[in-house]
């Protein structure tokens, strides 16, 4: 019907067009159309069931998810009168939004609530309820759950029962299998690929790039078609996009079909890549394509440059050609053992740039030290970034030695990211992309944890230029204000363990570490406000003075550098005991896991009776909230429950990151719109008086908020002796869980009983056996808290 007469149609007759209308642009791939059609009148005839899916379905394409929330509640309650078929999608619409909005519990709940409807149905709505159940469960880390596996076993049987005719008439769900149980059912993944088709200039193109190697990509060049096979020197991208250069996207899933069902020697590595390559499809799904109206670009041009923290890096004996930090995880207990771990034996010719360690690439495992507790690997931040840069050459894996001082890696961040941008413009220039007339060139963006955004904070502030050409700094867990933990850690004169000692000894010698010691007032002393950890503290507690003193002026150089600085974006942890303050007195450096609130003068708060007011801000374990915003601003933080290590692989993080990438100028991102959360501040006060902020009690204007869980567990403990962990911010045990898992087989050893013990809930472990164990503690179905620990013999 034409709009003309559309308009004068009575109510019945419009919402029975607009239903087709609607409908035929949104299969055409119109939905900003199909959304001003819909919007065309207002009234109850517009709020049927059939049309108020579609509004959702154009929203949802459109990336407009905060439109599209206030309306699955009312459209739920109309729907289960008049459609089973129309709840279940209306659910399965508005648990995806609360699932990429980082709402993890509220996801789960709409699909708990769809799947006894979808039951109802067919087997075909049940099953698209349960993958995209078991999709929740893997995106946050809770697939080894019990009601997970039962799950995951259920659906496993049920496919299995599937005729392949009548799994092809469904693809997306098809593929949305292949990415949760491709591993389990292999057949699902050649017909995946034959039903959707293998598209190269996609988020897969990227996954399968990274993932294919030489031999991968030659023994399908042998099985499937006459192009030469690729040369041994080219990157996997280029690779795989020069193997099949002249078919279209469903022409290359034929292929890619029959070669995974040919018995070819490579089929479980590109089994495996397709699977990781699904499983990206369906987690970022991109709303209305590259350059949806009304949303952000699917991707950016700008260069990225990763930047890991403490530790990040893998560092690599060039006499051995071994990796000595890194390693598989037996190996690293092996490393502990020794005398002095080689990877921390820094000595004079380190110092002067001619030591033997050199460092290879970001963690691509998990690692333990003391003090310091577990570093999750970089993988899933890294596969985060690649997913939203046009190509993977516009990303650069900045490895740096951690050991030596922040004065040096300044200066080498500084000039590969410069070499890494004049680069990337030359290849788009090369490409068409990037000579006159064309868009603003690509700028920088720097994605930084921890140590990291330090760095690249100083780079910037101290490198010509290259301020101008950054478009963002994005931090994660930047201690930007320093770390208390750290000044604890190198005056803790009596580690607990050998391995403490041991780190205890290497670290006082590292620039590197000095380079994180807290430049907020922190060190408490007779009574009065807070004051400046100072050379003269470090030499009391045995640390070394003079790297305290470069490092601690390095700090202030870059704090007062002149230089007009690119915006900035960061990801706070939030609800892990952390140390914010410290007491120094007998030679030693005491942690204190609250601070004492000043105003803004710097005067201490005091309650009625003269008593100081101490409160407890919290953070990830390592770096306080207040130290992670430069200038220690933290309105802007995007605020995740989580641990200073597991920050990087948070799918809140995670989401944040990829919407920085991506987001348009003018239009900043805001954390409310990833799901971030809501911290709180909580005082410790003790004593008191009537009047006065109750001990424990919220303040401030975010006393609603909520940290969510925090995790405290030993650095180290001993096979077959107990052990406790504590668990803070829980209100009682419901929906709480807790595993423990083997890091090294990835299989959960026990789920610790837990009882409430006054200040949240605690929990024994008792670890039979020699290892490196995770810690995982959730909410409700959320994403989990996560520690690392290490169990060994007396």
């Amino acid at each position: 019907m034409a709009p003309s007469l559309r308009a004068q149609a009575d109510e019945v007759t419009w919402a029975r067009q607009a239903e087709s209308e609607a409908g035929r642009l949104l299969a055409d791939g119109h939905p900003e159309q199909a959304l001003a059609l819909l919007s065309e009148r207002t009234g109850e005839h517009t709020g049927t069931v059939a049309l108020t899916l579609l509004r959702l379905r154009a929203l949802g394409a459109l990336g407009r998810t905060d439109e599209a929330r206030p309306l699955i509640e009312p459209a739920l309650d109309r729907a289960s009168q008049e459609s089973a078929a129309a709840f279940v999608e209306i659910a399965l619409i508005g648990a995806r939004l609360e699932e990429d909005a980082g709402r993890f519990g509220a996801s789960q709940d709409l699909l708990a609530e769809a799947r006894p409807a979808s039951a109802r149905q067919d087997r075909t709505a049940l099953l698209s309820v349960d993958t995209a159940l078991l999709r929740l469960y893997r995106r946050t880390g809770t697939a080894d759950a019990p009601d997970a596996r039962a799950l995951r076993e259920d659906v496993l049987a049920r496919v299995a029962e599937w005729r392949t005719r009548d799994l092809e008439r469904h693809p997306t769900l098809v593929r949305d299998l292949a990415a949760e149980i491709g591993d389990a059912l292999p057949h699902l993944v050649p017909l995946a690929a034959r039903l959707n088709g293998v598209d190269l200039d996609s988020g897969t193109g990227r996954v399968l790039g990274d993932r294919l190697s030489t031999a991968d990509i030659a023994d399908f060049t042998r099985h499937t078609g006459p192009v030469a096979p690729p040369a041994e020197q080219d990157a996997p991208s280029v690779r795989l996009g020069a193997e099949l250069p002249s078919v279209n996207t469903v022409a290359r899933g034929d292929l890619v079909s029959e070669y995974l069902l040919s018995g070819a020697d490579r089929q479980t590595s590109w089994r495996d890549a397709l699977v990781e390559a699904y499983r990206h499809e369906v987690d970022q799904p991109d709303h209305g394509g590259p350059s949806a109206s009304g949303g952000r670009p699917a991707f950016t041009r700008d260069a990225v440059v990763v930047v890991p923290g403490f530790l990040g890096s893998e560092l690599l004996d060039t006499d051995t050609s071994s990796l000595v930090w890194g390693q598989a995880p037996g190996e690293q207990l092996e490393a502990w053992h020794h005398r002095d771990h080689p990877a921390l034996r820094f000595t004079g010719s380190d110092r002067d740039g001619t030591g033997r360690l050199r460092a290879a690439r970001l963690l691509r495992g998990p690692v333990w030290a003391p003090y310091f507790g577990g570093v999750e690997p970089y993988t899933p931040l890294l596969e985060t970034v690649r997913s939203r840069v046009v190509h993977p050459d516009a990303v650069l894996e900045f490895a740096y030695d951690w050991r030596q001082p922040a004065a040096r890696n300044t200066a080498l961040l500084a000039r590969a990211a410069q070499r890494h941008l004049t680069a990337w413009r030359e290849s788009l220039r090369r490409a068409g992309q990037g000579g006159p007339g064309s868009a603003q060139p690509p700028r920088l963006v720097f994605v930084a944890h921890a140590l990291g955004g330090l760095l690249a904070r100083a780079a910037l502030a101290h490198t010509p230029g290259l301020a101008a050409d950054t478009r963002v700094l994005l931090t994660l867990g930047t201690p930007f204000e320093g770390s208390v933990a750290v000044a604890a850690m190198l005056g803790d004169r009596r580690p607990r363990s050998r391995a403490a000692r041991r780190m205890r000894r290497a670290v006082l010698t590292m620039p590197g570490v000095y380079d994180m010691l807290p430049a907020l007032p922190c060190v408490e002393r007779g009574g009065g406000a807070p004051e400046r950890l100072t050379p003269a503290d470090l030499a009391d507690f045995g640390a070394d003075a003079e790297l305290g003193t470069a490092a601690l002026e390095f700090q202030r150089a870059v704090r007062s550098a002149p230089a007009v600085l690119p915006a900035h974006r960061g990801v706070a942890g939030i609800g892990q005991p952390t140390p914010q303050s410290l007491r120094i007195g007998h030679g030693e450096a005491e942690p204190l896991y609250s601070a004492l609130r000043t105003r803004t003068n710097g005067e201490l708060l005091r309650l009625a009776d003269g008593t100081p007011v101490r409160w407890d801000r919290g953070g990830d374990g390592l770096v306080p909230r207040d130290a992670a915003a430069p200038g220690g601003s933290t309105a802007t933080l995007c605020h995740v429950t989580a641990r200073h290590g597991s920050l990087t692989s948070h799918p809140v993080a995670l989401r944040y990151v990829a919407a920085v990438l991506t987001e348009q100028p003018g239009r900043p991102v805001t954390p409310e719109s990833v799901g971030a959360a809501v911290p709180r501040t909580a005082e410790t006060t003790a004593g008191g008086v009537p009047g006065g902020t109750a001990p424990g009690g919220p303040i401030g204007l975010v006393a609603a908020g909520s940290d969510g869980l925090g995790l405290a567990v030993p650095d180290a403990v001993t096979t077959g002796e107990p052990w406790s962990l504590r668990i803070t911010g829980a209100a009682g045990l419901s929906g709480v869980g807790c595993t423990v898992t083997d890091v090294t087989t990835g299989r959960p050893v026990l789920a610790p009983g837990l009882r409430p013990d006054g200040h949240g809930l605690s929990g024994t472990v008792t670890l039979p056996w020699s290892g490196l164990y995770r810690i995982a503690v959730s909410l409700d179905g959320g994403p989990p808290v996560t520690e690392l620990t290490v169990a060994a013999a007396r």
